[in-house]
Parts: C-alpha cells; sequence; structure tokens
C-alpha cells in the first residue's frame, strides 16, 4: 500500500512541476505578446495559437494516464500508428493448408477513446516469410455501435474476433426497424 502512495505522490509531484513549467511558459508568452501585439497582431496570434498546441502536446504525452503505454505498429503499406494506449484484447490461430499463416488480431484503446485495430499475418513456423500488418483507426464517437462494426469489418467479422470482442461484452447484433 505504501509503495502506491510513494508512486502517486511522485506522479503528482510530475505534475506540480510540469504545471509549474508550462505556466512559466505562458507569463513569459503573454508579456512578449503584450509588446508584440502593436507590431503584427496576426502574427502573434498565429505563435500563440501553435504555442497553446505545443503545450498541451507535451503535457498529455509526459503525464500519460496510468495503464497506457506507447505503441508503435508499423505498416508495410501505410503509415506507422503511433498512441499511448492500452491493449482491451487480442487472439491468435494458425491457419490451415499448404502455406499456413499465423493471424494475430489487437484491439487498443487511446487515451483519448479511439479504437486502434490491428491484424497480423506471417508464413507459420518459416522465417523467409514477410509479415503484413493492416491498421485501422476508428475516432471516438457517440455512436459506440457504429464503431464496433467498423473494428468487425476490419477484422473481416472472422470467428475468432468475435469470440475475442464477445468477452468485452460488445453486442454485435442489428436492430432494424
Amino acid at each position: 500500500m505504501s509503495g502506491i502512495i510513494e508512486e502517486n505522490e511522485t506522479v503528482q509531484a510530475q505534475a506540480e512541476a510540469l504545471w509549474a513549467r508550462i505556466s512559466g511558459a505562458l507569463e513569459k508568452v503573454s508579456m512578449a505578446s503584450a509588446s508584440a501585439a502593436v507590431a503584427n497582431p496576426n502574427a502573434v496570434q498565429l505563435i500563440l495559437s501553435k504555442a497553446e498546441k505545443n503545450l498541451i502536446r507535451v503535457a498529455t504525452r509526459d503525464q500519460g494516464v496510468p495503464g497506457f503505454d506507447e505503441v508503435e505498429i508499423p505498416q508495410p503499406r501505410g503509415p506507422t500508428v503511433c498512441f499511448r494506449g492500452r491493449m482491451l484484447a487480442d487472439t491468435q490461430w494458425t491457419t490451415r493448408g499448404t502455406d499456413p499463416l499465423l493471424i494475430s488480431l489487437e484491439l487498443w484503446e487511446t487515451e483519448a477513446g479511439a479504437l486502434v485495430a490491428a491484424a497480423f499475418s506471417e508464413p507459420a513456423g518459416r522465417e523467409d516469410g514477410f509479415e503484413d500488418c493492416r491498421v485501422l483507426v476508428v475516432d471516438p464517437t457517440a455512436d459506440i455501435q457504429a464503431a464496433h462494426f467498423a473494428v468487425m469489418e476490419h477484422f473481416q467479422w472472422a470467428d475468432r474476433a468475435r469470440s475475442m470482442v464477445r468477452e468485452l461484452g460488445w453486442d454485435l447484433r442489428q436492430e432494424v426497424a
């Protein structure tokens, strides 16, 4: 129990130090903008806007939500997807046939509430093959069922994917009026 308290105190101290740095930087920006506003108000507004976005980005990166990790998923045919997230579910199986594939599905949730669905495939039991990876990012939305169905479309409604998300309590029924 004392370890958790010490960790919370450390996190609190780090947060206070970060906010002190941010407050100091905002004070300097405020003083500079007051003297420069007369010269070029549009340029000052642009600089302040960029500074605010950068401060928010740094603050959220440094003060990550506990339980969320830095994740980087490279795609051979797409951008590398980077986020802070936690894994909700994953599953893995090997296909049958002359060239069996090892298939892996991962479902992540980001700090902001987006869903990240990743599907990996690689030749099973062979070193000479390549890994394929496809990633779908579903932005946070009020329509939870649409987000769930988008993930399932990405996973091609595979039986293993159905089983995986059923354990999360997802309702995969579509009500039609």
